[in-house]
């Protein structure tokens, strides 16, 4: 798009993705090129309300996007979402005389991470298990593993937040159970076994990105890659 045609479009974008954001009372927003920043804040850790807006206001904003998609079909991408809490600061950061009200810490990073690992999963919405803790009866989750990311010395725990259990569908629920076992299965080290279980979980959900992403692993390990010690760690070496 010609420059004054793309800032139209990308108002528009952040408008329907902020609006979900103010429903759930989100603190601070940091617009970002083509992405935002944004922080639900406390002054001491976390507490479970504060991350049930966090996680709320992101379900929201991916079934806006989907409804600005409808409108705007030009956008082809899926919305991801990064989730993760921990100590940040907030406030002016910059130099020279120019500054911006930014948010800034290794939760940050980490979150940004974790958005960017969407693209390897194919999935929209991730999080640190310590960003649902407490909330199991409220959504619908799919453990994916601990991951290590480029920077990072140990691996984080990661899950899919892939619906409230109030709208979860039955499919999704059985999606849930039958990858959970080809997940221990891999990290068992079983290959092979591993293999068909996603390898069968494809034929019924053949767009399941975290099944392609894993039954990929189990080929390279068949085919002679040489596996981590840590079966249950997967190291990612690209942002």
């Amino acid at each position: 798009l010609p420059p004054d045609q793309l800032a139209s479009f990308l108002n528009e974008y952040f408008e329907a993705l902020a609006q979900p954001l103010k429903n759930h009372e989100v603190d601070v927003t940091e617009f970002r090129a083509d992405a935002i920043m944004c922080a639900w804040t406390a002054k001491g850790p976390s507490s479970l309300s504060i991350r049930s807006k966090a996680i709320f206001a992101a379900l929201e904003a991916v079934e806006a996007i989907e409804h600005f998609k409808v409108r705007h079909q030009m956008l082809g991408a899926k919305l991801r979402i990064g989730l993760e809490c921990g100590p940040v600061y907030v406030g002016h950061a910059g130099g020279g005389g120019h500054f911006v009200y930014s948010i800034v810490g290794d939760c940050a990073n980490t979150a940004s991470r974790i958005e960017g690992l969407n693209k390897h999963l194919g999935t929209q919405l991730a999080a640190t298990s310590v960003v649902t803790e407490g909330l199991d009866e409220l959504l619908l989750l799919r453990p994916l593993g601990k991951f290590q990311f480029v920077g990072k010395t140990e691996g984080l725990p990661i899950v899919e937040i892939i619906a409230s259990r109030s709208d979860a569908t039955a499919e999704q629920l059985d999606l849930c159970v039958r990858f959970a076992e080809g997940l221990n299965t891999f990290q068992d080290g079983d290959w092979r076994r591993a293999k068909d279980c996603f390898v069968t979980l494809l034929a019924e959900f053949p767009e399941d990105g975290p099944s392609q992403f894993f039954l990929l692993r189990c080929e390279q390990y068949l085919a002679g890659v040489e596996p981590p010690g840590d079966l249950t760690t997967v190291r990612m070496d690209v942002k």
